[in-house]
């Protein structure tokens, strides 16, 4: 039997040899799979982070962005408020100063003024733009118009015509004047052309 006992020993030993070469190569894949998995999810880990730190990128440059434009709009806001307390303000200082006011009216009418036409003046303006006012503006005038009885609200004159009535009120003046200067008065006013450089 010492044979036989030296073979199943031999087998044995045989066998443990490729149990722990079974380990050994088994551990081995696993350690590799191991750093394998590490290391790629380190790289997702790494790519995840990347893009992570361009879409906060991304985010805090548009609200940057936002709050630029959205700092520009208050600002053409105020200047726009700034213009328009201008214009308020020649326009009442017109209003206060009733001889310059009725010289502008009566060149306004005689500039616009068509055979036939009908005076109506405002209703806050029958004090100022009286029917003597009317008398000298009629002497200047090329053509004849009349002076009408109807009225109008707010100031300033409107001429009917037979094919179309002339608006000659003082808002109507003032947002065609408006239109006509606003850029310069920017300029003036802010060193721009268009109101909105700061």
């Amino acid at each position: 039997m010492e044979g036989k006992e030296a073979i199943i020993a031999k087998i044995t030993e045989n066998a443990r040899l490729t149990a722990d070469n079974i380990v050994r190569d088994a551990e081995s894949e696993r350690d590799a799979a191991v750093n394998a998995a590490k290391a790629s999810a380190e790289k997702e880990a790494e790519l995840k982070k990347a893009a992570l730190s361009e879409e906060c990128d991304r985010i805090v440059a548009r609200k940057i962005t936002l709050a630029g434009l959205e700092a520009r709009k208050l600002i053409l806001l105020e200047k726009q408020a700034v213009l328009s307390a201008a214009y308020e303000k020649a326009q009442q200082g017109l209003l206060k100063d009733e001889k310059r006011y009725a010289e502008l009216m009566a060149r306004l009418v005689e500039n616009s003024a068509e055979q036939g036409d009908v005076l109506c003046v405002g209703e806050e303006d029958k004090g100022v733009l009286d029917g003597k006012w009317f008398s000298e503006l009629a002497k200047k005038l090329s053509v004849k118009i009349t002076l009408g009885k109807d009225t109008h609200k707010g100031r300033g004159v409107i001429l009917k015509g037979n094919l179309s009535d002339k608006d000659l009120t003082v808002a109507s003046v003032m947002r065609e004047l408006r239109g006509r200067t606003e850029s310069r008065a920017a300029e003036i006013l802010f060193g721009d052309t268009d109101g909105s450089r700061q």
